[in-house]
């Protein structure tokens, strides 16, 4: 198996599990095996975006999804993730954002795509390339046929017009996957919704923790749980020199489960920020070793290192992965089990049904 071969799985892979996360949360495509975590689509925006140049269909599914239900979304989270991505992805993500802005989201929207537009013309505007590639990395052929969307054409990226489906309809929310919609639904998007989020699926956590697993800052994570502890339904502990912050399990639980979800048993929490992060770095790792002319033995090393790295992020953020493959084998064969290591991360093999 050469390094093309292993590039071409990921991208596989990493395709076929953003479909399965947008597809628990209602776009029309690939269905699979539902899975048990908390889903985060502010953390999902700006790696579905960037690995779907090379899905046109996921990224306009996406776009629809985002334009029937940007007020469930949370716009001041959503700018401090982006804000942290490299220039390209900046650049797609506020593409897409302008893009809404321009058909009745100004409001929602609009001030977010001119702070991504800033951002970019301050580390330098990027030369005009097609939005869109095939799975070999090379752009699609450009076909004006219909006209161009002048949203992506402000940001240099050239696409054709976006033709949304009709029947991209409202989520319907529960304590489950959805509990950060179902959350937002009754206290609105914000720092008390992701705190709860936080609160409901562990036994506790400081501030520190809610911050880094959230995005948000910990001023504002501080101020807002101190805020919900006045209701004495947050409660506090001391542990050590710190303040940990919880809530009654049980009686959350109770309440929130009229809104459906698992029996008896809590969602699971991911770091999505974390593992996002970690994919995009992954497949921009494998974009530029397809264009290095360093040796298989060099270039699998490097492939070793960011493994390492991704396997770390991904077991911190609660996740049950396989063992990294070894390294010291041949180029060939640590491909292989790179790739089964792939496999595993993104549940592939897993019956999928068509939605």
């Amino acid at each position: 198996m050469s390094l093309k071969d292993f590039k071409d799985r990921f991208l596989e892979g990493l395709l076929t599990f953003l479909w399965r996360q947008w597809s628990a949360m209602g776009v029309m495509g690939t269905a699979g095996i539902e899975d048990e975590w908390v889903l985060d689509p502010e953390a999902l925006v700006p790696l579905t975006f960037e690995a779907a140049r090379y899905e046109p269909r996921l990224f306009d599914e996406v776009v629809g999804w985002m334009s029937a239900n940007g007020e469930l979304l949370d716009a001041t989270r959503l700018r401090a993730i982006i804000l942290r991505q490299d220039t390209a992805a900046i650049r797609t993500t506020g593409a897409v954002l302008l893009y809404l802005a321009s058909i009745g989201h100004e409001r929602k929207w609009g001030r977010l795509a001119q702070v991504c537009r800033n951002k970019i013309v301050h580390d330098r505007l990027p030369t005009e390339e097609t939005l869109f590639r095939d799975k070999e990395g090379k752009p699609f052929p450009r076909t004006p046929a219909g006209g161009l969307e002048s949203a992506f054409q402000a940001f240099r990226l050239y696409r054709p017009r976006i033709r949304l489906r009709e029947n991209t309809g409202p989520l319907t929310v529960n304590a489950g996957t959805h509990l950060r919609f179902l959350l937002r639904s009754l206290f609105g998007p914000g720092g008390r919704s992701e705190c709860l989020a936080y609160l409901l699926t562990h036994d506790g956590g400081t501030p520190s923790q809610m911050a880094a697993s959230s995005g948000l800052t910990l001023l504002s994570v501080m101020t807002t749980l101190k805020d919900m502890s006045r209701s004495g339904l947050v409660l506090t502990r001391k542990e050590g020199k710190r303040i940990s912050y919880w809530v009654s399990q049980k009686r959350w639980w109770e309440f929130l489960s009229l809104a459906g979800g698992p029996a008896g048993e809590r969602p699971k929490w991911l770091n999505w920020i974390s593992v996002s992060s970690s994919l995009l770095g992954s497949l921009r790792a494998l974009e530029s070793l397809g264009e290095s002319e360093e040796s298989e033995y060099i270039k699998t090393s490097r492939l070793h290192d960011h493994i390492l790295v991704l396997s770390s992020e991904l077991a911190g953020a609660g996740l049950d992965i396989p063992p990294v493959p070894s390294r010291g084998i041949p180029p060939e064969m640590y491909q292989r089990a790179a790739t089964d290591f792939m496999g595993a991360v993104f549940g592939m093999g897993r019956e999928k049904v068509a939605a």
